[in-house]
């Protein structure tokens, strides 16, 4: 046989038993390892599966979080001013106006095809902007032009207390139930 030169094997130091013996010497040097806690595992999947609901229940919802928030807020102080003479209450008539306009932001941020799908709630914004029917300015211009927080004027302290006293003597055909009422319908959609 013709005596052949090969190049040097650029793994010759390298050999099985080596690598072998070199885990080993790490595997004793390393600290032991703690057991493991489950706990936080546990914690993780029970955190990741209410996230989960959480984020089911928001798609099944048809209009955005804040409006229903929103709602719920109007909705309260509606019941508020059925329930009791607030006209003239400074803190009822600031936060009213707050919540129109936190509503009013929100109701401008859907979708046309959001709104035809809520046209109640189209039907009671208009509703707002135009009661009472034989007054210069709407109960919609008060609380739109901040009403309560930056002025008080006195035909607005009025609407409420017609509002308050129509709900008083007609519990069921008021506009403060018609306008609850939808209210709850859009949020029960």
């Amino acid at each position: 046989m013709p005596n052949v030169n090969f190049p040097n094997d650029p793994y010759h130091e390298y050999k099985v038993e080596q690598i072998e013996k070199e885990s080993q010497e790490k595997e004793k040097s390393a600290p032991p390892k703690e057991p493991h806690d489950y706990r936080l595992a546990i914690l993780h999947v029970i955190w990741r599966n209410i996230l989960k609901i959480f984020a089911n229940a928001k798609k099944q919802t048809k209009f955005a979080d804040p409006l229903c928030i929103d709602i719920e807020g109007l909705k309260a102080l509606f019941r508020k001013l059925s329930q009791e003479n607030v006209s003239k209450d400074l803190d009822f008539l600031n936060r009213l106006a707050f919540k129109w306009l936190e509503f009013i932001d929100s109701y401008n941020l859907l979708t046309p095809e959001e709104k035809d799908k809520l046209a109640t709630l189209n039907q009671f914004v208009e509703e707002i902007y135009t009661y009472p029917k034989e007054a210069i300015y709407s109960l919609g211009y008060y609380l739109t032009e901040h009403a309560g927080y930056k002025w008080i004027p006195a035909p607005f302290m009025e609407i409420l207390l017609s509002l308050h006293l129509e709900h008083q003597n007609n519990k069921d055909a008021s506009h403060l139930a018609k306008w609850i009422r939808i209210l709850e319908d859009v949020t029960r959609r």
